[in-house]
């Protein structure tokens, strides 16, 4: 608000209110205040991490830019990346969710036929394969490491 409401009339009450703030202040400074020292809290203080001089500039900028209208147009330009951002990370997450369900019913009917396999053999009494690897595999079909490498 301005200093004078016309050329010759002071604004009493802007003067009347900073007054006012003043006064309070005063008396705020002469009430002394008993703190007690938390030395967890002290050392957490003292080992805040710091921001260089750019940084906090940087950040200060963001926060108050110089330019509002070109700081608007910034941020409206970074949502539109962001969504876009969004929405590939969306499709890859849709891919990704795809092949595991695949993986799946891969590894199920893996099991399934494991299981049969091992059911026709018992019931023509054939041992399992001398090989240690492929008798592996068909014990446990969610072993990768058990087949010989060529």
């Amino acid at each position: 608000s301005p200093d004078y409401v016309t050329d010759q009339l002071v604004n009493f009450f802007k003067f009347n209110k900073c007054a006012q703030v003043v006064s309070d202040l005063l008396e705020f400074q002469r009430t002394p205040y008993q703190f007690d020292i938390d030395p967890t809290l002290l050392l957490r203080l003292y080992h805040l991490p710091t921001l260089e001089e750019q940084e906090v500039f940087n950040l200060a900028s963001r926060l108050e830019p110089a330019n509002p209208e070109e700081a608007v147009e910034n941020m409206v330009v970074e949502g539109a990346q962001l969504r876009l951002e969004l929405e590939r990370t969306r499709k890859q997450l849709t891919e990704t969710q795809r092949l595991q369900q695949h993986s799946q019913s891969l590894l199920s009917l893996l099991i399934d036929e494991n299981s049969n396999l091992r059911t026709v053999l018992r019931s023509l009494n054939i041992s399992y394969p001398a090989n240690a690897a492929l008798s592996q595999l068909l014990a446990d079909p969610l072993t990768v490491n058990c087949l010989p490498s060529s």
